[in-house]
């Protein structure tokens, strides 16, 4: 499932992140994400949401975007 760029299926995506347990995860990153990333930030995420096979790239602009759980 993938996150719409304008967060229109978020309760959806939202509902499948918690099917799969690491909701809370995806609680903290959005809490951190407040006060903006850095790259070895966005990098520390990748790795911790690969085992739950949720993935995000993210620009030079070091803003994350296309979350998809595959």
């Amino acid at each position: 499932m993938k996150l719409q760029d304008d967060f229109s299926n978020i309760q959806e995506f939202e509902t499948e992140i918690e099917n799969k347990g690491f909701l809370d995860l995806w609680g903290q990153f959005q809490k951190e994400g407040e006060n903006g990333f850095d790259y070895l930030d966005l990098k520390r995420w990748q790795e911790i949401f690969k085992p739950y096979r949720l993935t995000f790239d993210y620009g030079l602009d070091t803003e994350s975007f296309d979350f998809e759980i595959n």
